[in-house]
């Protein structure tokens, strides 16, 4: 130290003698309030390595937090593990073991006490310490943290981080060791206290001044390590958490199947680190951005880009090579996708390497109060879909196609659609097999009930002849509405789809106590929808009560209705009701030509937006519609957009209120060529059948008709007065080994059920939306990934697949529940300020107002409070898009949310209501 001024030489000496007192003399007591950081400020070589058991300054080997019970933690990215706090700790640790005896107070990030990443840094202290008294002190508002009792929690410091006291005792002489031992008993006693509450509660003295009189400072001022309410608790392998658990629930929860067991390939959601430059609500704003990007032709450097669109330059990615990267790309138009940003909000992307941040991001779970992590997509999804970001995607297949080394790669061979496989763990599938006593399929789902379709629809057929005097019910409904078998999976001409030939997929139908709906992706159409007073309840009633009572006399008979035999009863139903419309009932609004040509109009727009049209029809009181799909459109959100627009024209026309269109529709799924000729030709003629004369609201697209094969002309033939109507008398119900051959298999065939993976989806899907499931759980949800309890009870997996499917079709927004929130004032329909009105005087139901003046109606305080993934949905999404003008598909798209979110509270009682059923919790 010498040329030093008096003042550095005694600055240097003392650190110098610091140092020395650190590294050479006793220490028997460190406290300290370190630093709380992610990104670590001290990453020497010495801290790491002793981290990880290595101590450099001796050569020995001492405690690892990278490892639990002798084997590694074996977590992706334990980067946690690197924070300062715990360096500290270990730095601390490893001091007070040098001594041989000494105290160890930390006040800290509370995260080591629960999060998974710890428990081999837990393992460690508990076995370096005779005593550990734990004091959570919590205020966590990044996990929106309350009191039990739902009353508000504070933090004692100004910061968002939940804090602990860590107090770690070793006693010189004590039985302390560095043992791996899991199991020894002389390990720490560990002690713990919950505080919670405010920070700081005052009152007055005898002398009127203020006075602090309760709150957590109050506790810290009045207790010490000898008065405190302690709870002893006994860490337990492999988590050694150091937070009382209820360890009955523990045994039973540890005993269900952990659903990275079950479904072992996830990762997590991909990263941008540009989201205002690579994703859009708009498509070709996004597009604009990506092609000034590459341009060479804009002349706007890279710099004006940086600066343009706040893009940085990062470890893993730089502007002016991903320019050049982009521009070389022969494919890069190939690259727009949509994705699932936050819940039931999807968004144009430009999913390109070149344009995203591709780190390695630990996968863990982080509590947020109400466990309500889960949600579904069948689109990527973006890192921040949950409110802490780290959701982990659990594909439910993998496919072969996909590049070699990215999550969704599959190498073994299979025989499924598209080269897939199912992401489920052969052990799993075992298991569970034997459990529920069914054979699992590969793909798809599988048919879970206890016989074979031939002898469903044998009984069927065998029980309505003997109800109706020998007459056959169903072979009745053949000859007009026939479907033999499953041959939906026909596929469509290269002429009549305009496109390479559609293999048409899995057929499913929607029946929710109305008209069953077929729903196939990419499937082609005939369409009928009405006006509401077009067909008297009255009449729709005995129409439906015809087709229950042969559903009825099927249940009678112990068998469950094939989907083929409820094809049929749904043609059927089909047909009378249009038999019936054709009679012209109602007021015919539709024979108003400016009505008329309003819906005309609609279904043009949409045309080549959300289907390919076809043909189409508008009679006075109803109208037929043959369409495509196209990809990533469903067929109720599309004719619920068409529908509002033109019911709100239409009475605004007619000068008139209330309900225009029937909410039911009728919906027949096109099987193969022939087919769609006959309705199309039944769509350009039922004008004529109907006796309307010189009717010009009837349109037929000549063009793909000039490839039609098998004609002479090469155009469409619309003829035969209507007479070629889908499901004409000439087809037959196609069942093979006809009727007695049926009836035979009725008493002979037992077909054991099967399921398959989409079938497994839906039954965890329902499981984790069961709310005593979360409730119950709870603790162990919010440090732990969700596990699964597999049933035996074959009703009770059936009941929860069909909930579980009901939920993930709601959430893919594939279909919504019957109430619609109202948008009844016209506006500026810009989102300036989002606020919430309860149900009171002035209306009967909440209100979601976007500005002083519009809002959405009919919104329960149960919906908007509703919450996925930490969001509370309502209020996010609308947030999301404060400064824009909602579109009137934005409108539509938020409606749907609202009656999701009421169908989802629903349905989750209803899952609740089910396990209760069949013997409650736990599930057996």
């Amino acid at each position: 130290t010498e040329g030093l001024l008096p003042f550095a030489r005694w600055i240097a000496d003392e650190a110098n003698e610091a140092g020395r007192i650190k590294t050479e003399r006793p220490v028997m007591v460190i406290l300290g309030n370190p630093p709380y950081s992610g990104h670590s400020a001290n990453k020497g070589d010495w801290i790491r390595k002793l981290l990880r058991g290595e101590d450099t300054s001796t050569g020995e080997k001492t405690d690892n937090y990278f490892e639990v019970d002798g084997k590694p933690l074996g977590e992706r990215n334990p980067k946690w593990l690197n924070d300062d706090y715990v360096k500290f700790i270990r730095f601390a640790q490893w001091r007070i073991q040098k001594t041989g005896y000494g105290v160890l107070a930390f006040i800290s990030n509370h995260g080591y006490l629960d999060n998974p990443t710890f428990r081999g840094m837990r393992q460690s202290l508990m076995e370096s310490s005779d005593d550990i008294y734990v004091l959570d002190l919590h205020g966590n508002s990044k996990k929106k943290e309350k009191c039990p009792d739902g009353s508000q929690d504070e933090n004692v410091f100004d910061i968002q981080q939940g804090v602990a006291i860590g107090i770690f005792v070793k006693r010189a002489g004590g039985s302390a060791t560095p043992t791996r031992d899991a199991c020894q008993s002389d390990s720490a006693t560990v002690r713990h206290i919950h505080l919670w509450g405010l920070r700081e509660v005052f009152g007055k003295n005898f002398h009127d001044q203020k006075q602090l009189t309760a709150g957590k400072s109050s506790w810290l001022y009045e207790n010490d390590i000898s008065t405190g309410n302690w709870t002893t608790i006994k860490p337990q392998s492999p988590s050694y958490l150091f937070v009382p658990r209820d360890t009955k629930l523990l045994e039973e929860y540890q005993a269900y199947w952990k659903i990275g067991d079950a479904m072992p390939e996830n990762n997590v959601g991909f990263v941008t680190a540009r989201d205002r430059f690579v994703t859009d609500f708009d498509r070709d704003s996004l597009e604009r951005r990506i092609k000034e990007f590459r341009s060479e032709e804009s002349n706007i450097s890279s710099s004006e880009l940086s600066s343009k669109y706040a893009l940085k330059n990062t470890s893993s990615w730089n502007l002016g090579t991903a320019r050049r990267l982009l521009r070389a790309d022969g494919n890069w138009e190939h690259h727009f996708r949509m994705c699932l940003y936050r819940p039931f909000d999807s968004r144009h992307i430009y999913y390109s390497r070149i344009m995203l941040e591709r780190p390695v991001h630990q996968i863990q779970m982080i509590g947020s109060g109400n466990w309500d992590i889960i949600f579904c997509s069948s689109h990527i999804v973006e890192f921040n879909l949950f409110r802490r970001g780290g959701n982990a995607m659990f594909p439910l297949y993998l496919y072969s196609q996909r590049e070699k080394g990215d999550l969704l790669d599959a190498s073994e061979p299979t025989d499924t659609p598209g080269g897939r496989r199912p992401n489920l763990s052969p052990e799993f599938i075992e298991e569970f097999s034997k459990k529920l006593g069914m054979t699992f399929v590969p793909d798809g789902k599988g048919d879970p009930g206890a016989a074979g379709n031939a002898a469903v629809s044998a009984a069927v057929l065998k029980a309505s002849r003997l109800q109706n005097g020998g007459r056959d019910a169903l072979h009745t409904a053949s000859e007009t509405l026939a479907v033999q078998g499953d041959s939906c999976n026909a596929a469509v001409s290269a002429a009549v789809s305009g496109a390479s030939r559609p293999s048409f997929g899995q057929v499913e139908i929607r029946d929710r106590g109305r008209l069953p709906h077929w729903e196939i992706e990419g499937g082609i159409y005939f369409i009928t929808f009405r006006l509401a007073d077009s067909l008297p309840q009255s009449v729709l009633k005995a129409i439906i009560a015809e087709r229950e009572d042969i559903l009825k006399t099927a249940r009678q008979a112990g068998r469950e209705v094939s989907k083929a035999e409820r094809a049929r009863l749904a043609k059927l139903t089909s047909k009378k009701i249009e038999r019936y419309l054709d009679s012209g009932a109602g007021a015919c609004h539709l024979r108003n030509d400016k009505v008329a040509e309003v819906v005309a109009d609609a279904i043009r727009h949409f045309d080549g937006k959300y289907y390919r049209l076809f043909a189409w029809t508008v009679m006075p009181n109803h109208v037929h519609i043959v369409v495509k799909l196209l990809p990533d459109h469903n067929l109720q959100k599309t004719l619920h957009s068409c529908k509002s627009f033109t019911s709100h024209q239409a009475n605004l026309i007619l000068g008139r209120k209330g309900i225009f269109w029937s909410r039911e529709y009728y919906d027949h799924l096109v099987r193969d060529e022939e087919e769609f000729y006959r309705v199309v030709r039944y769509v350009a003629n039922n004008p004529k059948k109907a006796n309307l004369k010189d009717w010009k609201w009837c349109w037929v697209d000549e063009k793909w008709g000039q490839d039609a094969p098998n004609t002479a002309s090469g155009t469409l033939a619309l003829q035969n007065g209507g007479q070629d109507a889908p499901n004409t008398a000439s087809e037959t119900l196609a069942l093979p080994g006809g009727r007695d051959a049926l009836e035979t298999a009725s008493e002979t065939l037992a077909v054991q059920g099967t399921f398959g993976p989409e079938d497994i989806f839906h039954y965890i899907y329902a499981v984790f939306h069961s709310p005593t499931y979360r409730s119950r759980y709870a603790e162990f949800l919010k440090i732990d990934f969700p596990r699964v309890p597999l049933t035996s009870n074959q009703t009770l997996f059936r009941t929860l697949c069909g909930l579980g499917k009901e939920l993930v079709d709601l959430h893919l927004m594939e279909k919504h529940g019957p109430d619609l929130a109202g948008y009844p004032v016209d506006g500026s329909h810009q989102v300036e300020k989002v606020r919430y009105s309860e149900p009171g005087k002035c209306s009967a139901g909440g209100r979601v107002w976007i500005n002083d003046a519009q809002y959405f109606g009919n919104v329960s305080p149960e919906v908007w409070e509703f919450h996925i993934g930490g969001y509370q949905v309502c209020q996010k999404w609308l947030k999301d898009r404060k400064g824009r003008t909602l579109s009137y598909d934005d409108q539509t798209h938020y409606q749907y949310i609202v009656s999701a979110l009421s169908e989802t509270i629903r349905i989750m009682s209803e899952i609740d209501q089910a396990i209760d059923q069949h013997g409650g919790w736990p599930i057996r």
